[in-house]
């Protein structure tokens, strides 16, 4: 896994979410057994033995989605994917504020994109209604 977080709630079990870095074309020649294996191996070196003791794996290969999928989704990002806002956001100008992954600039395709985005969407319906930070 390339990433991995905390989704732990504050009682109760533990619980773990990541990203695979294994390129897309590559988990295509593995079972889904097998992946999943493989991360449960490298579960266990990072948080030892006791990482055996799943209780439940979701699992999800966006790129076997065909809703989601692209053919260039196949090769593995080499950088950070730059997206940034919309070329004509003047149009959707203070009617619609666009956030996510695809809008940052700096770490598209990744959680600390999204995040940077969901600040940077929040300083600016803050600024439209003239609030203070």
């Amino acid at each position: 896994m390339q990433e991995i977080h905390d989704a732990s709630p504050e009682t109760g079990s533990g619980a773990l979410f990541g990203f695979l870095g294994t390129p897309a074309k590559v988990r295509q020649e593995l079972s889904e057994e097998e992946t999943l294996k493989l991360v449960i191996d490298q579960l266990e070196r990072l948080f030892g033995p006791e990482a055996q003791n799943v209780r439940a794996i979701l699992y999800k290969d966006w790129a076997k989605d065909s809703e989601t999928a692209v053919e260039n989704g196949l090769e593995p990002h080499r950088d950070f994917p730059s997206y940034g806002p919309p070329t004509e956001a003047g149009i959707w100008e203070k009617k619609v504020i666009f956030a996510g992954t695809e809008t940052n600039s700096q770490f598209g395709g990744h959680l600390e994109g999204a995040l940077q985005s969901a600040e940077t969407a929040v300083f600016e319906i803050l600024n439209l209604n003239n609030q203070p930070l």
